[in-house]
């Protein structure tokens, strides 16, 4: 048994992964997401996005954890799950973001007409 110490790093920025586990030269990234009990829906509840948190071929791993509230500001963990991204089955959407200076850039101008009155 590797009796190594485990050490975790919360990651800055929002977005997939929240946490940093490494133990010597392994690492774990861990999602957590908690959800109210029993509410199904259809909205986006994770997805990913390159924010250069990533650095290392690593175990991704999603905590979901299940909550019910008990009374104002007091909350009961009903359930988690703890499951492994990589039996994942994703959905791809291709898209490309880009502010509107940079589609108006001179450079990639074919031709462009200026009115003034």
């Amino acid at each position: 048994m590797n009796k190594q110490p485990l050490t975790v790093k919360k990651l800055p920025k929002v977005g997939y992964p929240d946490i940093e586990i490494s133990q010597t030269d392994h690492i774990t990234y861990l999602e957590m997401k908690t959800s109210a009990v029993k509410v199904k829906s259809g909205f986006r509840y994770f997805y990913y996005t390159n924010s250069g948190k990533i650095k290392a071929v690593a175990r991704h791993l999603l905590l979901d954890i299940s909550v019910s509230q008990e009374s104002k500001g007091y909350w009961k963990t009903e359930d988690w799950a703890l499951s492994d991204l990589s039996k994942l089955n994703v959905h791809l959407k291709n898209e490309f973001n880009t502010s509107k200076s940079d589609l108006m850039d001179v450079n990639a101008r074919i031709n462009s007409i200026n009115i003034r009155f």
